[in-house]
């Protein structure tokens, strides 16, 4: 039984998102091994590094799977695009819903001096 991919008609393109930190992106199917070129392994939240930003030198970028909740490094050029809002399938925009509260949350936290050592380093905790 085939599985669902996001396609790039399902997606803005990589040079129409500007920063990608805080969007949910999709992976190139043929950056993924065949048996992992689904929906649930496409999509990432992406949380930081030096590839997230265009015009930058860097490449890296610092995701979390959507689906399994796993940390996950790729580079600027294996992204598809972010995905449209419209075409995020239920569980996926519950998810994003949940990063963008803890987001906010962390946030607070940082600006009000109420932060743990992971905030101070610039790194996610695990979700």
């Amino acid at each position: 039984m085939p599985r669902e991919k996001i396609t790039t008609d399902m997606c803005n393109a990589l040079s129409q998102c500007g920063d990608m930190t805080g969007k949910v992106m999709a992976i190139r199917a043929e950056a993924l091994r065949p048996e992992y070129r689904s929906t649930e392994h496409q999509l990432v939240y992406v949380v930081g590094g030096n590839g997230t930003r265009p015009q930058s030198f860097g490449t890296a970028c610092h995701c979390i799977t959507l689906y399994s909740g796993e940390r996950e490094r790729w580079e600027r050029h294996d992204f598809q695009g972010e995905v449209k809002p419209d075409c995020l399938p239920q569980w996926a925009k519950e998810k994003k819903a949940e990063m963008e509260q803890r987001r906010t949350v962390d946030k607070y936290r940082k600006q009000t001096g109420r932060c743990g050592k992971w905030e101070i380093y610039g790194q996610m905790p695990d979700l």
